[in-house]
């Protein structure tokens, strides 16, 4: 790898846009794509290279990184005539930080691997905070030669990163489980946020209780309040993005588990019932809409 090396940035989300911040204060050059391009009029550095394709943003990069939403816009990114893997330069570290499905990241990394790159598997959690601060944390599988190249880059935008091994797909299997669990833990919690209402009880007082002594503190916390005020707009993860990945960690596996899955039934219908752009608090709606 060079002395300077070149990162390219697909994506412009909440997690991508605190990555290109980060990357440019670190001294990085950057080639920027977002799908939509005036997202990144708010988020660019002037000295960053703004492409109009991801075949572009890859063209002369180190290391490539995509931070989308689902597989349908990872494949965008990377496959196809404009795509990254076709301007990608051989032997470049190729990184998807998305949390995806295990089936499209081996998938994604076959064709990575075809075109002469390396691709790592390296899925990042701790939503808008986190990644403002620069500590998000990174669950990571792929080439250790890879890992080792592409860490300068990663350890700008990360407090802690874990090593899954080599084997690709295993990091983003822990991320589905990690926000499966999340998830099913918000669900909980909205319910029985509601039956506290329903019964009574003040509800400032269940919040403070249950965010300094509670089960799920962690939710309590920093969703609680979110519920209790019924303000939604401030996102740091969107409801829709939990639905879809409890519906990849499902789709995983032929396990019964009767929890998860009624938690992703009810994540999928508050997104369907016009909550899925807000933050992930609002599945509180789901519960309101339903008393008398």
């Amino acid at each position: 790898m060079r002395a300077e090396p070149t990162v390219a940035i697909l994506g412009a989300g909440v997690m991508a846009s605190s990555t290109i911040h980060h990357l440019h204060r670190t001294g990085f050059e950057l080639r920027l794509f977002n799908r939509t391009p005036a997202r990144l009029d708010a988020v660019a550095p002037s000295s960053a290279m703004r492409a109009e394709t991801p075949r572009e943003a890859a063209h002369g990069a180190d290391v490539i990184i995509s931070m989308v939403a689902d597989d349908e816009a990872s494949a965008a990114v990377w496959l196809g005539e404009d795509g990254a893997l076709t301007g990608a330069r051989p032997s470049a570290v190729v990184v998807e930080c998305s949390t995806l499905s295990p089936a499209w990241v081996r998938q994604w990394a076959e064709a990575a691997r075809e075109q002469d790159l390396r691709p790592l598997d390296a899925p990042v959690t701790g939503s808008r905070p986190r990644a403002a601060e620069g500590t998000l944390v990174m669950f990571a599988s792929g080439s250790r030669t890879a890992l080792r190249e592409a860490e300068p880059m990663l350890r700008a935008m990360t407090e802690q990163i874990y090593d899954f091994g080599e084997n690709i797909g295993t990091a983003t299997a822990f991320k589905l489980v990690n926000n499966m669990l999340a998830g099913s833990m918000l669900v909980a919690f909205a319910e029985a946020f509601t039956l506290a209402g329903r019964l009574g009880l003040d509800l400032g007082q269940v919040l403070e209780i249950q965010a300094r002594y509670g089960w799920a503190t962690g939710i309590a916390g920093g969703k609680g309040r979110n519920m209790l005020l019924d303000t939604h707009d401030d996102v740091e993860c969107k409801l829709e993005l939990l639905a879809k990945d409890l519906s990849y960690a499902l789709a995983t596996t032929e396990l019964d588990l009767p929890v998860s899955a009624a938690a992703g039934l009810q994540l999928a219908l508050a997104s369907a019932d016009g909550s899925g752009g807000h933050d992930m608090s609002a599945i509180i709606h789901s519960y309101r809409k339903k008393q008398p």
